[in-house]
């Protein structure tokens, strides 16, 4: 599906409206988890709640690479560029593989990054973006999207969660399946065992199962793709107290509240 397609079909629609609520309800769900490192217990009941309580382990945040990037590809500065995209997989803790990447897209790591934006920026099926030629992991979702605008980072943690309110909206609306439209993939966390159990990061439950993208970079990018256009929608049109905030800063703090609850998506009850 094009992006007015899937944003049109009665499936995300009506998602879309359906979502709104947990977005700043009290009492939408009840979220409780403790992290280990550092050592701290959340509570929430609502996205709102989430996004006021997003915790990263490392300092910063992303848009404060943003410009910084954006400026050294618009000057064409082949070191600075690399240098940023370097500090933005340090700060995402996803530096292994993605580095040597990095490495390998020098000296035209600035026209790399200009094809993508382009090639993005193209009305093409969610399906159709993916080349041989694109890099696609957690650590470059990060460089996208500092760099190129409505882009999120799709992760383990965003997808996971993604996948948990399409699960719940399902079982709502006595769906068989899972439409197509929200199958959203997931993935393990960083360092995760399953092969003895469950990851925590798997939404699927009561009969409704999710792919994993694993290393598929075609099937992650469509998910980014996927999860831009809905996402973005939502953080436009919301009504919520997310419409307080800038709207250029709006669809990051979305994304913020869905990382805090794809932590661990079993710690999320829907009463």
């Amino acid at each position: 599906m094009r992006k007015e397609q899937y944003l049109t079909s009665p499936t995300v629609r009506g998602f879309i409206t359906w979502i709104e609520t947990f977005l700043d309800t009290p009492q939408s769900y009840i979220h409780e988890f403790n992290q280990a490192r550092p050592k701290k217990q959340y509570v929430s009941s609502n996205l709102y709640s989430d996004y006021e309580q997003y915790d990263w382990s490392i300092s910063g945040e992303i848009t404060e690479f943003s410009e910084l990037l954006k400026k050294s590809v618009e000057d064409s500065n082949e070191r600075d560029c690399e240098r940023i995209c370097y500090e933005i997989l340090k700060w995402g803790g996803v530096s292994r593989g993605n580095k040597e990447r990095i490495s390998r897209l020098s000296p035209d790591l600035c026209g790399y990054l200009r094809f993508i934006r382009d090639r993005l920026g193209r009305n093409l099926a969610s399906n159709e973006y993916y080349i041989r030629e694109i890099q696609m992991t957690a650590g470059f979702s990060k460089i996208y999207s500092a760099y190129i605008d409505d882009f999120i980072i799709y992760d383990s943690r965003v997808g996971a969660a993604i996948g948990l309110f399409a699960r719940q909206f399902c079982l709502e609306m006595n769906s068989p399946v899972v439409p197509e439209e929200l199958l959203f993939a997931w993935n393990s966390g960083k360092g995760e065992n399953t092969s003895h159990g469950a990851s925590k990061r798997d939404p699927s439950k009561y009969g409704y199962d999710f792919p994993q993208w694993r290393t598929d970079p075609k099937k992650h990018l469509e998910n980014n793709i996927r999860a831009n256009w809905l996402l973005s929608t939502l953080s436009k049109k919301t009504k919520s107290r997310f419409s307080s905030i800038e709207e250029s800063k709006r669809l990051r703090a979305i994304e913020k509240a869905l990382f805090m609850i794809g932590y661990d998506v079993s710690d999320v009850r829907f009463d």
